[in-house]
């Protein structure tokens, strides 16, 4: 859907500029997790020191050290009501019903607008407003558990991302995914603070599959002892809360598929509500069209001129450092490419069709720019910004060309593709699991777990 969105209240020559990923506070992937320590040694591959450390023995992508989609397991411990009511109680709001609580994200959608920063973006109205809530929470079952420990800070500030993903079983999709930031039980000694929630989630797959689900039923809603640390609830409202983690929807009621963010907060009622915010490494696509005239509002003028010059001369050396790194492996280079988007240039809803898609966005003035300022080919560059995007990401992107290979021509043989989706999604209402998921990013997810809890510190001792 067009619209208005902003409204006032060859050796590439860039391959010659110096290559960096600055940190950035968002919830998305930063420079500062673990996945990208790893990609930018280019180290991704097991050192062979892991193959004699026994806790690691039984990980694989699919075992239960990296996801959870057994979905008659986790039905009952994990239905959706325990966990907005464990939300609920740990807030200051603790009257707040789980109805009500889930009726301000259905409500959401029938807001046109979005306050962000001093400006409001224009968004969709959608018919998932007229969802009724005490039915939706019925209807939406868990599909996934999803240990990204992956994403922990290098430094120690969290100890990553650890999910649950909720869908529909029948009718219109319309999914939930809660993406709680995990606080490191010991942060005063840094990233070696997570390391008995490392080995939590790495002991698991030793386990009887009964036994799993109640470590982690307690894990997620309780906390636990391991290795005689306490480690806190992953369910709490801190988690989902500003500077921490969020809670992310990806619908089809209406037509597009479209993803949106929340986090949870207490409303000036003292009741719990998810509060609409940004979605994260998702550019106002607007800010990829041509060099807007003086008739245009000057706020969508000075943010667009600012976005294009800063994805010139840093968002597209960070979509390109695996190139820098001297990255031309398939399943390395897919691994590697990350755009660190900053947040101020967020939309607040990512559509999975074309109108978000910054190759279709971009106008040809500023394809041409990228070519005479970088000297990379546009569309590549773009279409690797859209991968890093919610939309892109969950469809557009999909068997996009987005490396030309060793041999440098596109369609010569050796193009590198992004991997496919499971049809907007990466686990369906189903359990089952995407190709980008199977084949590129949990058998990544692996090598940093396995790295991490063999020898926490070996890989970031070598920087």
């Amino acid at each position: 859907m067009s619209h208005t969105r902003l409204l006032f209240s060859c050796v590439p020559l860039l391959l010659t500029l110096v290559f960096t990923m600055p940190s950035q506070a968002s919830n998305s992937r930063s420079s500062n997790d673990l996945i990208a320590h790893f990609s930018s040694n280019g180290n991704l591959r097991l050192l062979k020191s892991t193959e004699n450390c026994p806790i690691t023995k039984d990980i694989t992508p699919t075992s239960s050290a990296l996801v959870v989609n057994d979905l008659a397991l986790l039905e009952e411990p994990f239905e959706l009501t325990r966990t907005l009511s464990t939300i609920i109680t740990s807030t200051s709001a603790p009257d707040t019903t789980t109805s009500e609580l889930l009726a301000t994200m259905i409500d959401s959608f029938g807001e046109s607008t979005q306050k962000k920063g001093k400006v409001f973006l224009d968004k969709d109205v959608r018919i998932e407003k007229d969802l009724f809530a005490p039915l939706l929470a019925q209807q939406l079952k868990p599909v996934g558990l999803f240990n990204r420990f992956d994403l922990a800070d290098k430094d120690g500030a969290h100890c990553g991302e650890y999910r649950i993903v909720y869908a529909r079983r029948f009718g219109s999709p319309f999914n939930i995914i809660f993406e709680a930031v995990y606080p490191n039980p010991s942060p005063e000694i840094g990233l070696a603070g997570c390391t008995n929630v490392a080995n939590f989630w790495a002991s698991l797959p030793s386990l009887s599959n009964d036994e799993q689900i109640e470590k982690l039923e307690d894990f997620y809603f309780n906390g636990i002892v391991h290795n005689d640390e306490k480690l806190t609830p992953v369910i709490t409202a801190a988690n989902f809360a500003n500077f921490t983690g969020q809670v992310r929807t990806n619908t089809f009621v209406d037509n597009p598929w479209q993803l949106r963010e929340f986090k949870v907060k207490v409303d000036s009622e003292n009741k719990a509500v998810f509060n609409p915010v940004s979605v994260k490494d998702s550019p106002l696509a607007e800010l990829y069209d041509k060099e807007l005239t003086a008739d245009e509002p000057l706020t969508l003028r000075r943010k667009g001129n600012r976005f294009r010059a800063r994805f010139i001369d840093t968002f597209t050396p960070n979509l390109f450092a695996p190139e820098a790194s001297n990255i031309d492996d398939e399943f390395e280079l897919i691994n590697s490419i990350s755009l660190n988007n900053q947040n101020k240039f967020n939309d607040v809803q990512s559509s999975a069709n074309n109108s978000d898609n910054p190759t279709s966005k971009a106008s040809q003035d500023f394809k041409n720019r990228i070519v005479k300022q970088t000297g990379f080919d546009a569309d590549l560059v773009l279409d690797r910004a859209g991968t890093q995007t919610c939309g892109g990401c969950h469809k557009f992107s999909s068997g996009k060309v987005v490396s030309f290979g060793k041999d440098g021509v596109r369609g010569g043989g050796d193009d590198i593709l992004w991997p496919q989706d499971a049809g907007f999604v990466h686990i369906t209402r189903n359990g089952s699991l995407s190709q980008a998921l199977t084949e590129f990013f949990l058998p990544m997810r692996e090598i940093v777990l396995k790295q991490f809890v063999c020898d926490p510190l070996v890989n970031l001792e070598k920087k």
